[in-house]
């Protein structure tokens, strides 16, 4: 994938911005939460590259804080279901990707959530945006 590209979800250093973004408006990692806003897109890159992810993967991100990393799983054509627990960080992330077909954003606490309805919703979000089930086609990994 060539995170270089341009294009609505790139405008140079856009990480960067929202840090600023979220410094005006107070927001700080909590350390309740063990948040930590990764902002450097050379490691975003390379985390999304390590990962492997293609176009129609299905990705579940657990606390996706500023949606830094969200951006680059999306760019890679990834079907991505974030669920952030952080009321202060939910209304941000929605309104930056509400509007794709191929992102889900559940507000709560991923431990409090039932695993097989999530995975059910993940394959329902995906099928939904043209991925179709990405590999997931029972309970795997659920207990």
């Amino acid at each position: 994938v060539d995170f270089s590209q341009g294009g609505w979800l790139w405008t140079n250093d856009e990480s960067a911005k929202k840090q600023s973004v979220l410094k005006a408006q107070k927001v700080r990692p909590k350390k309740s939460l063990g948040q930590n806003f990764l902002k450097d897109e050379g490691v975003l890159s390379r985390v999304v590259r390590a990962a492997g992810i293609e176009a129609g993967d299905l990705v579940l991100e657990v606390g996706p804080g500023t949606g830094n990393l969200t951006r680059f799983l999306l760019a890679a054509g990834a079907n991505v279901t974030s669920v952030e627990k952080d009321h202060r960080l939910v209304e941000s992330l929605q309104k930056e990707f509400g509007h794709l077909p191929n992102f889900k954003l559940i507000e709560g606490d991923i431990l409090r959530l039932n695993a097989a309805d999530l995975a059910r919703d993940i394959r329902a979000a995906a099928a939904e945006a043209g991925g179709g089930g990405g590999g997931l086609t029972g309970e795997e990994g659920v207990e």
